[in-house]
């Protein structure tokens, strides 16, 4: 074992305590963003390196969505960055796609389970500058069995440096229905199967139609190696394996008070007793086995205090929580409060549960939300969204289900929710984590702060299955104005020890440096208007302000393209001499819709080549002469694109649409060569049936030449 230490110097000792002072408050953000509405399961990471994390949904109409982080709880819809066989829709209407820079060179790939049923094969994304390029073919990861993508997760189960990928998929056709399977990553950019090498059973779940939901790899024993658990959907119980020395897993499930009887629809993993171990709560429903036609089980939810060496407590009863009914999913622990302990979270139902410190928690009002009795999901992520300190949450929706066999509505439809935490008065430290020795990500890795009395442990882990949340760990620190000391233990035995670090800011830990490097976004100092008119000249004025990635970074490139506005390709900034980077010019704006403006930052780290994308979404808006939209009153039953008319036309044509639901919409006119030659209309719209009057003029509002066009309506 390695020890990298820095002693910092104490100024002031302050006693913590973990009696909460602070309650916590939240504001329902998730209109700022209409996209968000109809999501299910989320996953957060920060895919551009701004240093604000992103979000990634999957919606009801089982689309992804990969949704840009622009501040203030303004997400913009970022999917043209996604192949669009991704954002058309694959995998089962709850999968969620999971981030990890699997490749270790910086930025965060992404990994989405398929449905070969649909034609529609997993997805391997490589993150190419903020642009994601499936590399399914050349990876290993491509499956001849049939196949519907279920839960997967990130793991470095060999503490080779390089995550490993565990993926449960299933055939609900056949008897031994899933077929779950671990990939070592060789570290060139390809994937071999290490199921059976490593002592994993490939079917863990044997009857037709069961699914693996519900994942945690992490180390529940404190040797360092993660342990696996994998939950079903419906029957057998939930797994437990554990890891040992040679790197082969062992079922431990029977002996070690981990078992239990009902289906295992979700996990959190957490220290809850500041004692050094990962704890777990077992989210569980209680629902007949159609496949097995066993009765559903009298069961509920589980808290089970990690007592060593892979034991487990029941201690459900005595922490309060044996009133939670038989439908518990979306778990997640996290310090809701800042205090210093451990929450929990669900995201069916939609409750919170306070930890008290002592052992018990208490059940807690969602303090300036107003949510509907029964509303539920089946996802819950958390992330610093805002920076400030404590984590926010995406709440996943589901959708109206009905029984086959009643005809009867099963499940009301519940739609998403992304909650700002308003939590005030309690200091705070947030670490990220980055691999040398160790995978890029730090996943594996165990921080710990001390502050006063009070001992917290963090552990990075890549995905629980329906979810996942930010590897930023946050730390609630209470009246603390520093933490006495962080430790982070990583997955190659090097440890390092850093003194007095104070609170109120993010920092960067790089593995065997001993410090922890502050880490500021990467932001504006003179930033584009968020909407301008197409047409007009503007004499621009853009200035960034780069975060250096460590002490020894120095920035080398700092470039936009702002062609898609009518400026050049190649807009270069300079330097102005106080860490600033500019560029001035004069261009006539053309197009029309939202228009990203994206500036990349190249900077030359301790660790090679790193990279940042600082993007704002402008608005541009044609002349209203261009078009004329009215909404009519009859509301339609389906979404439609009707033909336009007159047709052929001269001077103008109207283009009738129906819009079934809520969200945004666009309507392109595309020439013979498939060149987008005009946006009608571009963001958000009401459900309703319309008529747009177009005057055949292009984005720069010049007349079109005689031809044959097409448009196209995007929902």
């Amino acid at each position: 074992m390695i020890r990298v230490r820095n002693r910092g110097l104490l100024a002031a000792v302050l006693i913590f305590s973990s009696t909460s002072l602070w309650a916590a408050d939240f504001v329902d953000v998730t209109n700022r963003s209409p996209l968000l509405v109809k999501g299910r399961p989320g996953a957060f990471a920060d895919y551009d390196n701004d240093g604000w994390t992103d979000l990634m949904i999957k919606r009801q109409t089982n689309d992804y969505v990969l949704l840009h982080n622009e501040g203030d709880f303004r997400f913009v819809d970022s999917r043209r960055r996604l192949p669009a066989f991704v954002t058309d829709g694959i995998g089962g209407d709850n999968q969620i796609g999971i981030f990890a820079d699997y490749d270790n060179d910086g930025d965060q790939d992404l990994f989405a389970p398929g449905n070969s049923f649909a034609g529609l094969p997993d997805a391997l994304l490589q993150n190419d500058h903020g642009i994601f390029v499936d590399v399914l073919e050349t990876s290993g990861l491509t499956e001849a069995i049939p196949y519907f993508g279920l839960a997967a997760t990130w793991l470095d189960f060999d503490s080779d440096g390089y995550v490993d990928l565990y993926a449960s998929r299933a055939d609900p056709t056949a008897a031994s229905s899933t077929l779950s399977q671990l990939h070592r990553n060789l570290g060139d950019g390809s994937f071999v199967d290490a199921t059976q090498s490593s002592g994993l059973p490939a079917n863990i779940l044997p009857y037709t139609g069961h699914a693996t939901v519900a994942l945690y790899a992490g180390d529940l024993t404190s040797d360092g190696r993660p342990d696996l658990v994998i939950g079903s959907w419906i029957l057998p119980p939930a797994k437990l394996f554990v890891q040992n020395e040679d790197g082969t897993f062992q079922d431990q499930t029977v002996g070690s008070g981990f078992a239990t009887d009902g289906w295992l629809a979700g996990i959190a993993a957490g220290d809850i007793d500041g004692d050094g171990d990962i704890d777990l709560f077992h989210a569980t429903s209680d629902r007949a086995d159609s496949a097995t036609s066993q009765a559903g089980l009298v069961s509920q939810s589980l808290l089970l205090l990690n007592l060593g060496d892979g034991q487990f407590l029941d201690v459900t009863a005595s922490a309060g929580l044996t009133n939670l009914g038989r439908e518990n999913s979306g778990p997640w622990f996290s310090d809701g409060d800042g205090d210093g302990d451990l929450d929990l979270f669900l995201d069916s139902p939609r409750l919170l549960f306070s930890n008290h410190g002592d052992g018990s928690f208490e059940a807690e009002p969602f303090n300036g939300v107003s949510w509907s009795e029964g509303k539920a999901g089946r996802s819950l992520a958390a992330a610093d969204l805002d920076r400030d300190g404590d984590e926010d949450y995406w709440f996943g929706g589901t959708e109206e289900q009905v029984d086959t066999e009643t005809e009867e509505v099963a499940q009301i439809q519940t739609d998403a929710s992304l909650l700002q935490n308003d939590t005030s008065g309690a200091n705070w430290l947030a670490v990220e984590l980055v691999g040398t020795r160790s995978n890029r990500d730090g996943i594996g890795a165990r921080a710990i702060v001390v502050t006063g009395g009070n001992r917290q442990r963090r552990e990075v882990i890549g995905g629980t299955g329906f979810d996942q949340s930010d590897r930023v760990v946050v730390f609630g620190l209470g009246s603390a104005s520093f933490a006495d000391h962080l430790e982070i233990r990583w997955p190659s035995g090097i440890v390092d020890e850093i003194d007095a670090v104070p609170a109120g800011g993010r920092v960067r830990v790089i593995e065997g440096s001993g410090v922890a490097h502050r880490a500021p976004p990467t932001t504006w100092v003179s930033a584009p208007p968020l909407a301008i008119d197409a047409g007009q000249t503007l004499a621009w004025d853009l200035g960034v302000r780069p975060s250096l990635f460590d002490s020894l970074s120095t920035v080398i490139r700092v470039a936009a393209d702002l062609s898609d506005l009518g400026g050049p390709a190649e807009a270069l900034f300079n330097p102005d001499g106080d860490g600033n980077f500019r560029w001035q010019g004069n261009f006539k704006v053309i197009g029309a819709g939202p228009t990203s403006l994206d500036v990349l930052i190249e900077q030359e780290t301790s660790l090679g080549p790193y990279w940042t994308r600082l993007s704002r979404t402008i608005e541009v808006t044609m002349a209203p002469t261009a078009v004329l939209e009215t909404q009519l009153s009859t509301m339609p039953g389906e979404s439609a694109l009707g033909a336009n008319y007159p047709n052929p036309f001269n001077s103008g044509t109207v283009i009738p649409f129906a819009l079934e639901t809520a969200g945004q919409a666009e309507l392109h006119i595309f020439d013979l060569l498939g060149q987008r030659v005009a946006t009608l209309i571009s963001g958000f719209r009401e459900a309703g049936t319309y008529q747009l009057h177009w005057d055949a003029t292009d984005d720069a509002h010049r007349p079109l030449a005689s031809g044959t066009y097409f448009y196209r309506l995007l929902t």
